[in-house]
Parts: structure tokens; sequence; C-alpha cells
């Protein structure tokens, strides 16, 4: 009977669920060709999990795999807010992408700056065998 107290269509949640963690995943094509020589590296940045992430996400492009001494090519960083289910695709140039078979592996890893908790860590390294841009050069 109040009407400073008629909120009861608010619905409210109340504090974040205790366990939310975001699950970062990089997943995509890698490489388009470019112009003078040069390829895009490209992937998309997804979010996975249970609570949202800031931009400034960081995905690392690698010659290898990062874990085994991999060779970091570029790095890319998403600009907006990744909630929960969103992607944003992120790229970055590479100068020395062979142009004749065999061609490089390149790894790429999302998160690849932070000791972010997540959901399953295990899942922020995608590879991509035989990477090659025929006709640059």
């Amino acid at each position: 009977l109040d009407p400073a107290l008629n909120n009861f269509r608010q619905n409210d949640q109340g504090s974040a669920v205790p366990d939310a963690a975001p699950d970062l995943t990089a997943r995509g094509t890698p490489v388009e060709r470019g112009v003078d020589g040069a390829a895009t590296l490209r992937v998309s940045a997804c979010n996975r999990g249970t609570e949202s992430v800031g931009g400034g996400l960081a995905v690392g492009f690698y010659l290898g795999d990062p874990r085994a001494g991999g060779t970091l090519i570029c790095r890319a960083y998403t600009t907006g807010v990744l909630d929960p289910g969103a992607c944003e695709a992120v790229s970055c140039a590479w100068a020395d992408v062979p142009t004749e078979r065999p061609g490089a592996e390149v790894w790429a890893r999302a998160d690849d700056e932070s000791e972010r908790v997540e959901c399953n860590e295990g899942n922020n390294l995608t590879v991509f065998r035989d990477v090659l841009c025929p006709g640059l050069g």
C-alpha cells in the first residue's frame, strides 16, 4: 500500500552467481590474403562462460605451439565487452606468411596476456595447420 515500495515487479536476482567465470576461446579462419607481401590473421574471440569480460582481451597468434616455445607472430585485442555467448573478430598483420607448401602451423590463444580465472582453461588454444597464402610476395 506504500507507493514508495511499489517494486514487486523488479525481479531482483541479487548478487552475482558465486561461481560465475568467463570461458574464452578463439575460433575461425586464420589467414586472409593481404597486400604488399603481408596477410591478415583473423579469429573470433568468444566468451562461452557465465561472466562478462571487458575490452582489451588479448589474442596471440604464434608460429608453433606457444606452450612449447612457439614464436609470437602478432597480438590483437578486443575493443568491446564480451558478454556470455558473445564473440568479436580480432586481426593483425603477418608479414612473413609462407607462400608455398609446406605451410605454417599457426596457433591462436585467447586470453594471451592474463592470468584470468576461467571455467575451462584448456580451450583457449586453437591450431590451424598448413597455413599459407599463395601468390603473395
